[in-house]
């Protein structure tokens, strides 16, 4: 038996009273007995003409399931619906709930699978954690089959015509591995599976995860990962609530809005762009803002990495809400879809300038770095380096790190060094794009876009039409491929271009290498936000002879 899991069977027997026995019980007595999964006895059966506790079933009994379902809880059903008539050569009908009073339209005879709009259904299911399930013979009219999931009601399901009638199916639910046969039952018969889960008690922001709810805009769909990743660590079911539902004032997780109403946060949002934040009070509220519903599984994917990460089994676990306003861009199938692993080094090489290794997992669980250096406004100044720090570009090459020295040698105090502008690597040597260096243009302008520094120290990014409108005012100016983000929205990604994707693949279609990329870009006040993005895709590999602006 799997050491992460356990299970408590509770079989109740009917003890047939012998009417030569002074001490005898009752025929409504029943008998608990505790007992494992490897050694379970088989079940008594007694003849209807002396318990009235015990029954076959009929064709009478119609087998009910939720009206709104998942696949697991219809596969539950038919698997019930098959195994009965092989077992008993019956047809038994199969219906929804959909009639909700209390006597209309019900059978008298009742299987309910999973979480009906039954009494009988709901107080079990209530009772039950996500990977629980249980079922009992409530009466010979009622017999409930339901798990704290439709996964799990699956199982209650497969263990039900197990334990009852030695029936099972395969994984796949086509082939039958156990034929079984007829068997009686008895009323009060009864088995309960409790799964053993990491987290006992779970809280976000020293709420309780039970008085979470979801408000998910674009419905049950969009919640599910957060109810699944959050019922596998400590088996409780979040409920997904409309709007109309929500009860006011209460901890809340938004999907696809920012409150209850189905407001949007104040924030710059185009097609891609999605918010991850929170209201920390003593009502917290988390935020996953999208405005397209396109965009909401990545959003809900990131939400998850960020605070269900690296969770280590324990009796308590208490995950603090992070009210950072955290900006991401779903780019569905076409993206690699990185999710932050950890920063790997982080320091201050100088005032105001920071540099950090990030280290990101891609879609496949592959390793993807990033190597990030931060200026503050104001706390140095960008200079285009060049071969030998001089203003000849044709015919002329040289490393990254051999320009930074050339510079230091000329009187420049270079702290960091990065990659620019393609090159003609089997030609002249000079840059693709543009080349100005400390106002003085080394290289015209192209059909390029560009990034650049004018010379109030503020920093630009344009299209090769963009140029002449402040040719006379730039400083500095390196060439790129094309511009990422423009106003805070993604104007250019490059797909499509051998530059933005992987160069290799292994056999079974993984990449195996990826070609190194440099970007560079500006951030509005709010941190959390690229104004814009301009990327220059020729590689940075040490030795390697690059190209001319530096």
């Amino acid at each position: 038996m799997s050491l992460h899991k356990f299970s408590t069977r509770f079989i109740s027997i009917v003890l047939v009273a012998l009417l030569l026995l002074s001490s005898a019980c009752s025929p409504a007595d029943q008998v608990y007995t505790d007992i494992t999964e490897e050694s379970i006895p088989a079940l008594t059966t007694l003849d209807n003409n002396t318990d009235s506790n015990t029954f076959k079933l009929s064709s009478d009994y119609v087998i009910s399931y939720p009206n709104k379902s998942a696949r697991d809880e219809v596969a539950a059903a038919n698997l019930i619906s098959r195994g009965l008539n092989a077992v008993t050569g019956l047809n038994f009908n199969i219906s929804t709930d959909r009639v909700t009073s209390e006597n209309e339209g019900k059978s008298a005879f009742e299987i309910l699978i999973g979480p009906t709009n039954r009494t009988q259904s709901q107080d079990r299911y209530n009772s039950l954690l996500h990977l629980d399930y249980s079922y009992e013979i409530i009466s010979k009219n009622v017999i409930v089959i339901c798990g704290g999931s439709p996964e799990a009601t699956l199982n209650a399901a497969r263990a039900f015509m197990k334990d009852l009638f030695g029936y099972e199916e395969d994984k796949t639910l086509t082939a039958v591995t156990a034929s079984g046969k007829q068997a009686d039952l008895s009323t009060g018969t009864a088995f309960l599976f409790k799964d053993e889960y990491p987290v006992k008690t779970l809280k976000i922001g020293g709420i309780p995860i039970d008085e979470y709810s979801i408000v998910s805009a674009f419905g049950q769909d969009k919640a599910n990962l957060i109810v699944s990743t959050v019922a596998k660590l400590c088996g409780t079911n979040i409920p997904v609530l409309k709007k109309s539902e929500y009860i006011p004032d209460s901890p809340a997780i938004y999907i696809g809005c920012s409150d209850a109403e189905g407001n949007h946060l104040n924030q710059v949002f185009d097609n891609y762009v999605y918010y991850i934040t929170a209201k920390d009070s003593k009502v917290p509220h988390i935020i996953i803002d999208t405005a397209k519903q396109f965009t909401c599984n990545e959003a809900v994917e990131k939400f998850v990495s960020l605070y269900f990460a690296d969770i280590k089994p324990g009796e308590e676990l208490d995950i603090p809400i992070n009210t950072d306003l955290i900006c991401g861009y779903a780019l569905g199938s076409e993206g690699n879809k990185l999710q932050l692993s950890k920063i790997v080094d982080e320091k201050t090489i100088a005032q105001g300038i920071t540099y950090e290794q990030r280290l990101y997992k891609d879609q496949n669980n592959l390793p993807v770095r990033a190597y990030v250096l931060t200026i503050t406004k104001g706390s140095g100044r960008l200079y285009t380096g060049t071969p030998d720090d001089g203003e000849l570009l044709l015919n002329k090459n040289g490393t990254v790190l051999e320009e930074m020295n050339a510079a230091v040698e000329n009187g420049r105090k270079a702290v960091a060094g990065v990659n620019a502008d393609f090159f003609a690597i089997n030609g002249d040597y000079l840059p693709r794009g543009l080349c100005i260096k400390e106002g003085k243009v080394l290289h015209g302008n192209t059909d390029r876009p560009w990034f650049g520094v004018l010379h109030d120290g503020s920093y630009i990014i344009g299209s090769a039409a963009e140029y002449k409108k402040v040719s006379e005012e730039l400083q500095t100016a390196l060439g790129g491929h094309h511009i990422i983000l423009k106003d805070s929205k993604i104007y250019d990604i490059g797909f499509g271009n051998e530059f933005g994707y992987k160069t290799s693949e292994n056999s079974r279609g993984i990449s195996g290498r990826r070609n190194p990329c440099t970007c560079c870009g500006g951030r509005t006040s709010n941190r959390s936000f690229q104004r814009s993005l301009f990327r220059g895709l020729g590689g940075n590999i040490q030795g390697t002879k690059v190209h001319r602006c530096t």
